[in-house]
């Protein structure tokens, strides 16, 4: 049922500019990678391609990359809304608001744990799905919140986003929450340096 046989493939002697264009073509956080023979022999994800194109952005802008249709939850919604909104909207992080103010992230990987954790499949047994999905979200929110100014460079975020393990940061400008620069972001920039250097 979650077994998906559409994947995209690349050989290990192509540009890693043009990996970056069939991942983002396919709208694909990953593209296998294959030999000369046809075997597979590794994996290269967004992370991957941030870790690698960041250096070449210094002079980028935060600004000009971010998503500026920040997708918010409030603070004391409920599991079940957050899984619903990041449906809704084709997301796979949220913000958290308490007012103004941004408290914590809630992220498709932190739902999945959240969902296959044992302590909810036993809560799952004694209570129901009901009890499950209705449970306040700062059980599986990260409240460490990231930030970077706009105009911060590209290198700079995707550097704190390597050293935090994080897929996203948010963006301030004059004290206030304007946007999310996430890891498919930093990919839609480097097809840009696609077309700069070439193929």
């Amino acid at each position: 049922m979650f077994l998906s046989y559409d994947y995209s493939k690349v050989s290990e002697g192509d540009s890693l500019l043009s990996a970056v264009w069939i991942m983002f073509r396919k709208a694909s956080g990953y593209v296998l990678v294959f030999n000369e023979k046809d075997e597979l022999t590794g994996i290269l994800t967004e992370r991957d391609v941030v870790r690698r194109v960041s250096p070449l952005m210094t002079e980028d802008k935060v600004y000009f990359h971010m998503s500026r249709d920040l997708v918010k939850l409030n603070m004391g919604s409920r599991v079940i809304d957050a899984h619903r909104r990041m449906v809704d909207k084709g997301v796979r992080r949220l913000s958290v608001f308490e007012g103004e103010r941004p408290v914590g992230i809630v992220s498709e990987t932190s739902l999945i744990r959240y969902y296959s954790a044992d302590e909810t499949v036993s809560k799952l047994k004694r209570e129901g799905v009901r009890r499950i999905i209705s449970e306040d979200i700062r059980g599986i929110m990260y409240s460490r919140v990231l930030k970077v100014f706009s105009e911060a460079t590209l290198e700079h975020a995707a550097d704190l986003m390597e050293e935090t393990m994080a897929g996203a940061v948010l963006v301030e400008d004059r004290g206030k929450i304007v946007g999310i620069l996430t890891e498919r972001d930093i990919l839609r920039a480097a097809i840009g340096l696609y077309y700069r250097y070439g193929r």
